[in-house]
């Protein structure tokens, strides 16, 4: 009988988090995140160095090293999140990926479009992690691990994808062209929005309901009387 309840308490759990719609954003913006930075590191160098054939300037080293320095500014997401809310930080992120995309698509060649793509790109890739943990925690506060094992197959969906079909599209129309539709991607995630209230949960914000008297504001005129 224990175990009979047990494995109803299961799968009614698991019905529920199927059918639970809050997460349609969270794993397609997993989605998005996957696909849009496997694209990225896979061919990011590549893309500079066909520019750069022949040039002897180190913009490979220069990218890399950059990165990676801007890329520790992700250790504030914490901070962002809770100070801001997921609403304004997914913008930021993905304001900052698809600009950082956007640079390598239409300037490869160009020392400063590659310096601030990569400055763009660290810290908005490293903030990423960060905000679909969080993301999915609110999401699925009964279950979290198993609700962010389910985000990081998403994820790991979009990284398997982004390669072969964008590689599909710069054997067509040139590395170029893949790069300027992968920043489409990033671009139409900011379509695709946290739920404002757990937004307002995480920033402690959360607009409070008022009493349907006071919503015609006949509260004070029953005080005043």
């Amino acid at each position: 009988a224990a175990r009979a309840r047990t494995g109803g308490c299961e799968r009614a759990g698991l019905r529920r988090f199927a059918h639970r719609r809050a997460a349609v954003p969270l794993f397609l913006t997993a989605l998005s995140y996957g696909l849009v930075g496997a694209v990225y590191w896979a061919f990011a160098v590549e893309a500079i160095s066909r520019e750069d054939a022949g040039g002897g300037t180190p913009t490979a080293p220069l990218f890399w090293t950059l990165m990676g320095l801007a890329g520790t500014a992700g250790a504030l997401t914490g901070y962002v999140i809770a100070r801001y809310g997921l609403r304004r930080t997914h913008a930021w992120l993905f304001t900052g990926i698809a600009a950082a995309v956007a640079l390598l698509g239409a300037a490869p060649g160009s020392l400063p479009a590659v310096a601030l793509s990569a400055v763009l790109y660290g810290p908005c890739f490293m903030a990423g992690s960060g905000l679909l943990a969080v993301w999915s925690y609110h999401v699925f506060p009964e279950q979290p691990s198993t609700g962010f094992s389910v985000t990081v197959f998403f994820l790991g969906l979009g990284t398997v994808a982004g390669p072969a079909v964008l590689g599909a599209c710069a054997d067509r129309y040139g590395l170029r062209a893949a790069f300027l539709v992968t920043a489409a991607v990033a671009a139409l995630t900011l379509m695709i929005r946290p739920p404002a209230r757990a937004a307002a949960r995480i920033t402690g914000r959360e607009p409070q309901r008022r009493a349907p008297a006071d919503r015609f504001g006949l509260s004070r005129s029953t005080s005043s009387s």
